[in-house]
């Protein structure tokens, strides 16, 4: 596993893009302060673009299947 980018989130958490196997599967992890994960969601691609617009939504380019998901991360 190689972590791709990281970034702050609300309330003392963070977020990053982790590449599970080269060139097949990639996985956006939500952790709280300690490191403990809240939540994962899995890719079945490479994930094209991570961005966060605010602290509580991610937004990713999921090109296989030609949308732009935005994930909430309060509702996770």
């Amino acid at each position: 596993m190689k972590v791709l980018c990281i970034s702050t989130a609300f309330n003392n958490t963070f977020v990053m893009v982790r590449m599970d196997k080269p060139s097949q599967v990639e996985t956006i992890v939500h952790f709280n302060a300690e490191g403990k994960s809240l939540w994962e969601h899995s890719y079945n691609d490479i994930i094209d673009m991570f961005g966060m617009m605010n602290d509580r939504e991610v937004i990713v380019l999921n090109v296989p299947e030609s949308r732009i998901e935005v994930l909430n991360l309060e509702k996770k």
